[in-house]
């Protein structure tokens, strides 16, 4: 694990919620750079890949939760890439998931943290000017908040990813195939969801058909 993946994990999560959203905080994004920093560039991209396909199926409205998928991305390309074939690969995107769920309650702490450094309305008011300075001086301190959950999620995901991967992956049950045959079905019931998110009855019944000839030509590879 070196410093420089520590800072990505930080500046990721900014880019989240915090600051910019330019969606390099993305699976597919995030796993690209993980793994070009870890030297393993195609674990990087499969594994950001395959957990963007995951994510699909939750959609960012309302009062849904969603899971820290830039934590989860990092620790699960790291795990990947501690292992070898599709060994690594599987336990990598079940650890990113996981990771990604244990994020989403550090957000809530985090946020609820931010609330205590917010002062009440009529105090900001009546320091005029000041009011404004003392503001974005609070908005750093959050947003630096922000920066350290990243890094500190970072590091343990990194750390726990690498130990998983040793201890796990000599003892998976699974062949290969079978393997990959289990992650292409999650990523197919991601679809599926979505699509009932969005199409209507015939488009659904149409992308079922679609979604099954894909998953039967897939398993016969």
């Amino acid at each position: 694990m070196t410093p420089s993946l520590i800072l990505l994990g930080g500046l990721l999560t900014l880019d989240h919620a915090a600051a910019g959203q330019f969606m390099v905080s993305r699976p597919l994004a995030t796993g690209a750079l993980t793994g070009w920093l870890l030297g393993d560039p195609s674990a990087g991209v499969a594994v950001g890949a395959t957990l963007e396909l995951y994510s699909l199926a939750a959609l960012p409205v309302g009062a849904s939760r969603l899971p820290d998928a830039t934590a989860g991305t990092i620790a699960a390309v790291v795990c990947a890439s501690a292992s070898t074939g599709a060994v690594g690969y599987a336990l990598g995107i079940a650890f990113g998931l996981a990771w990604g769920r244990l994020g989403q309650t550090t957000v809530g702490w985090t946020r609820a943290l931010n609330t205590r450094f917010a002062p009440e309305p009529p105090a900001i008011l009546a320091k005029g000017g000041r009011g404004a300075r003392t503001l974005q001086r609070i908005h750093l301190v959050c947003v630096g908040v922000e920066f350290v959950r990243g890094c500190a999620l970072t590091f343990l995901g990194a750390w726990l990813g690498v130990e998983i991967a040793l201890r796990a992956g000599p003892s998976w049950p699974l062949s290969d195939s079978a393997t990959l045959l289990f992650l292409l079905m999650g990523g197919c019931v991601s679809l599926g969801i979505l699509s009932a998110s969005i199409a209507d009855t015939r488009r659904r019944q149409g992308l079922l058909a679609l979604g099954f000839l894909a998953g039967c030509t897939a398993a016969t590879l």
